[in-house]
Formats: C-alpha cells, sequence, structure tokens
C-alpha cells in the first residue's frame, strides 16, 4: 500500500509547515500544505522534491533544537525533553525519508534505476 509509506511524509510536511506558520512564514507554510497534492501526479520529480524537503526538514529540525537548547542552556532552564523530542521529530523525517526512497516507491513514482 503506497499511501501507507506515503503518509509519513506527508505529516511531515505538514508538521514543518506548521512550525514555519508560528515562526511567521505564512506563504511557506502554505505551501509546504499543498505540497502533498503533488504526489497524485506519481512523477520522479516529485519523489526527488519530496526527498529534497525531508532532508531539508531533518536539517531545520536539529537546527532549532540546537537553537533551543543553547538558549535555554544560556537562561538555565532545562533543555534536555525539548531536545529528545525534535531529536525525534528530526529522526521521524529519516524513517520517512528511508520509506520514500524503497523499492516500491520507486516502482509507484515510475523512477528507472
Amino acid at each position: 500500500m503506497p499511501f501507507l509509506r506515503l503518509l509519513p511524509a506527508i505529516l511531515c510536511c505538514l508538521v514543518l509547515g506548521a512550525h514555519f506558520l508560528r515562526g511567521g512564514h505564512p506563504l511557506l507554510a502554505a505551501g509546504l500544505a499543498a505540497f502533498p497534492f503533488a504526489l497524485a501526479l506519481r512523477a520522479p520529480w516529485v519523489k526527488r522534491a519530496f526527498e529534497g524537503v525531508l532532508v531539508a526538514a531533518i536539517l531545520v529540525w536539529l537546527s532549532t533544537a540546537a537553537r533551543l537548547a543553547a538558549s535555554r542552556l544560556e537562561a538555565g532552564e532545562p533543555w534536555v525533553r525539548m531536545a529528545c523530542i525534535l531529536g525525534g521529530v528530526a529522526a521521524f523525517n529519516g524513517l520517512a525519508l528511508w520509506l520514500l526512497r524503497g523499492e516500491r516507491m520507486r516502482a509507484f513514482f515510475n523512477v528507472q534505476s
């Protein structure tokens, strides 16, 4: 079932969009919310674009975790739980990327190996 393999990538796009919306970037958030509709095209470029978004998302979550941990350390506030949560979100993005790179997804998107 391709949908179950695509679902984590869709959720990652939506969560990243919510992150950018909270950060004051509504156009970027809207683009990320609309991006999963491109999956209906089933074109090879959509798969590559999704992979790129997921790699960028991992970097965003890790840099956000580092930035927040540094500010919390400076303020003397606890930071480990926040780092674990954002690390888990980054790991979930990695899982979504791994699922998207599988053989079934290459067949779904008609990607020639």
